[in-house]
């Protein structure tokens, strides 16, 4: 950082972090011992990168995987920096969205108000020439430049604790506006109050409790938040009328999907059937929820409300001669892979002409791949573009297994159009029997979550087909995968309704082998847990070693049916609490009900016996008068 950048009251420190003299920074931490846990694993590791397989390893706990995680860094993925040559970020925290930012070659000024945390954001791009941090307040933070692009992720909420004066929102805009050059663009995330998972129950974000925002109970506490047309009045008020909402899900802290405003409302591409694959969660851990958030987000679509019940909002403000249609680029929504080791992280691109959905599939690192002694299969990852194939997903069918009375009948219907069309794709010999019956390679991922009924015709169609095998697959791992992955997905729902209450994973697969005449046996199985641990083993980073997690894997598909809590019992652990309250008013208030009609009695009683005293007194009375007249 030079002089000209900023004022001379800052010197740089020995962690190299300019600071001004005596400034003891404010209190805003995940604790002194995450933090501290957090700067010494970037001390440690060698690879700082977004994507860094090192870093991944570090993740135990909800902080480590909030500034860790190589999810964060999606949120900035699809801009265009070229035209920005800087940046200034304020509020860095542990430096995740500033690593970001210096991987697109701009010069960042990251501003942190936290010396520990401005410390782990240095740490955290140690190897970046072109990043520097300074550690100083918002209000207080003096520079002699403006810059292309000023960023508020995850910042403006907290305006009320850190901003003088009335109306902090405002005045953090208009103040993060005076940094900007000309044509300036500001980025800030934040959540949406009338986001769905708060009215699903999830726990408010800086509160920790459900229905904080929902209630709008941010009276005299440090943070708030708003709807979507209350920040866009927010955000004209501060002078940037000219803005873009770009929606995060399923929010903007851990990403999986962006898609810009006109996407939402676009029925060919089906946003609410990409949306319902991503689950919200609930950073307080909870895993109570009120009801089926995937069901929930196509009815909103039917409705137009998916831009007013997202989770997340990422705007891009422009001042006046800000080009923001060129920042954002030319694209209708994003979506990205989970978590994987760096070399296979990968994100689908959705563009259209106008005419036709195009889907691009790229890797989002150009690294090689660490070669292992573990490494025991070899796959490749197919990237590319390809037409969006526009249809209905093949596992939006199980949706209605909660209205039937067999669900063990249905699902085995529902599994019978993906179990034919594996059958005839496969590499038949003759006198071949079912368990002779082999699938090319690049089957590997055709599994329910991966087709589509075609919207033109009753045939199946696949999709996002990422990964080809070395070898041929047995038709029986197929299924196996398949059937265990759609249990993963919606097991809660699928004990519910009774399908896993009475059987295990294993019951359940030597049903649906058995009804299809297909092999299976303990032999078959071992065979099938070792390969998907092999192919996990070689697409994700993993601290437990490869006889753990087939350990593991064994546990769950024996044990899921007695391990799995009913929405019942999750609700029960959610929401305890209020229905102890709840109780405890009812019995109170049949108390006092009680008490009010034995003292309606008993005043009817004091009433009626003052009533006849006093009649008899008053007639006496009379008569003593009438004797005496």
């Amino acid at each position: 950082m030079t002089e000209q950048t900023l004022s001379a009251s800052y010197q740089l420190n020995e962690q190299s972090v300019w600071v001004r003299d005596r400034y003891a920074g404010f209190d805003y931490s995940d604790g002194t011992e995450t933090e501290e846990r957090l700067l010494a694993g970037l001390r440690e590791a060698a690879d700082l990168s977004s994507g860094s397989d090192e870093l991944q390893q570090l993740i135990s706990d909800w902080p480590s995987e909030y500034h860790f995680s190589p999810l964060r860094s999606n949120l900035i993925e699809p801009f265009d920096f070229s035209g920005v040559d800087s940046v200034l970020e304020i509020g860095s925290g542990c430096g995740a969205i500033t690593r970001a930012l210096g991987e697109k070659g701009v010069e960042v000024v990251a501003l942190e108000g936290s010396l520990r945390r401005a410390c782990i954001t240095r740490e955290r791009t140690r190897d970046l020439s072109n990043v520097q941090v300074c550690c100083d307040s918002f209000e207080d933070f003096e520079t002699t430049r403006t810059f292309h692009c000023v960023t508020l992720i995850g910042v403006l909420e907290y305006s009320p604790a850190f901003i003088n004066g009335d109306n902090p929102i405002k005045r953090m805009l208009e103040h993060a506006r005076s940094f900007l050059a000309e044509d300036g663009i500001l980025l800030i995330a934040i959540e949406n109050q009338l986001g769905l998972k708060y009215f699903n129950g999830c726990a408010e974000d800086h509160s920790g409790a459900a229905f904080t925002g929902i209630n709008d109970d941010y009276t005299n506490r440090k943070y708030i938040t708003f709807g979507r047309k209350e920040l866009q009045s927010q955000l004209q008020d501060a002078g940037f009328g000219q803005h873009e909402i770009i929606y995060p899900f399923p929010d903007y802290k851990l990403p999986r999907a962006l898609f810009k405003d006109p996407s939402l409302t676009n029925k060919a591409l089906g946003p609410a059937q990409i949306i319902s694959g991503y689950p919200s969660r609930d950073y307080s851990g909870s895993e109570a929820r009120l009801f089926h958030e995937y069901r929930a987000w196509p009815l909103l679509a039917r409705n137009g409300l998916l831009k007013e019940l997202a989770n997340s909002f990422l705007v891009i403000g422009g001042q006046e001669r800000a080009d923001i249609s060129r920042f954002t680029g030319e694209w209708q929504a994003m979506t990205f892979s989970c978590p994987r080791k760096k070399h296979y992280l990968a994100c689908n691109v959705f563009s259209s002409d106008g005419v036709e959905i195009t889907i691009e599939k790229r890797r989002q690192y150009a690294t090689p791949l660490a070669e292992t002694v573990e490494k025991k299969v070899t796959i490749r990852q197919i990237f590319g573009s390809e037409p969006f194939l526009q249809g209905t997903l093949y596992s939006e069918n199980l949706d209605l297994i909660g209205n039937v009375e067999d669900p063990l009948e249905f699902y085995l219907s529902h599994l019978a159009p993906w179990i034919n069309y594996l059958q005839q794709q496969c590499e038949v010999s003759g006198g071949a029997t079912p368990a002779d019956y082999r699938l090319n390679g690049h089957f590997l991922d055709c599994l329910p979550a991966n087709l589509v009924r075609k919207n033109d015709s009753t045939q199946l169609g696949v999709i996002d087909q990422e990964w080809q095998f070395s070898d041929t697959l047995e038709l029986g791992f197929v299924i196996f995968r398949g059937i265990y992955r759609e249990i993963r997905a919606r097991q809660t729902e699928l004990q519910q309704v009774g399908l896993l209450s009475e059987r295990t994973i294993v019951d359940l697969l030597t049903t649906v082998f058995s009804h299809f005449q297909i092999p299976f046996d303990e032999t078959a199985l071992e065979r099938y847990l070792e390969l998907e641990v092999d192919i996990q083993k070689e697409l994700i980073v993993y601290q437990a070693s490869r006889q753990e997690l087939i350990d593991y894997l064994r546990d769950y598909v024996s044990t899921v049916n007695r391990a799995l809590p009913t929405t019942a019992e999750l609700l029960r652990d959610g929401l305890l609490e209020q229905r102890i309250l709840v109780e405890e008013l009812r019995q109170k208030n049949r108390a006092l009900t009680e008490r009010n009609k034995k003292l309606r009695s008993d005043l009817e009683t004091i009433r009626q016996t003052i009533s006849w005293k006093a009649g008899r007194f008053l007639t006496g009375l009379l008569r003593f008068t009438f004797r005496k007249s």
